[in-house]
């Protein structure tokens, strides 16, 4: 007998319906995540690190070990995932990458080059 779960569906309908949403619902956490160390972090500094995927689009390539403090990170307006992610060439919807708060120094000229690359990206 197939087991109904919520809605009075079975499990293998709701997989086949919902399994393709699950990864991006999940992403979720991470999205909250780094919007709390750029809204909370004020001067921490923040590395765009890439995530585990195999292509990377060319946004977060770009991003990838930029320096900025969170405040900058925040006024950019530039962060991972968001979807629908306008910055982003990937638009966020899989983009698995992060900030990571580090010790190294704030790249030169971060903000501008964040916004350069955030810009570059919707020409």
């Amino acid at each position: 007998f197939p087991v109904t779960i919520a809605g009075g569906i079975t499990r293998q309908e709701f997989e086949t319906q919902f399994s393709s949403r699950v990864d991006i619902w999940a992403n979720r956490y991470n999205e909250t995540e780094n919007r709390a160390k750029m809204h909370f972090g004020g001067k921490t500094r923040l590395e765009w690190e890439l995530g585990a995927t195999e292509k990377h689009c060319t946004t977060c390539a770009a991003l990838n070990g930029i320096v900025a403090f969170a405040q900058e990170w925040e006024e950019s307006q530039v962060q991972p995932q968001a979807p629908p992610n306008h910055a982003l060439e990937c638009g966020g919807w899989k983009c698995d990458c992060s900030l990571v708060p580090t010790d190294k120094r704030r790249s030169a000229n971060a903000l501008s080059r964040i916004m350069d690359i955030a810009t570059a990206g919707n020409l």
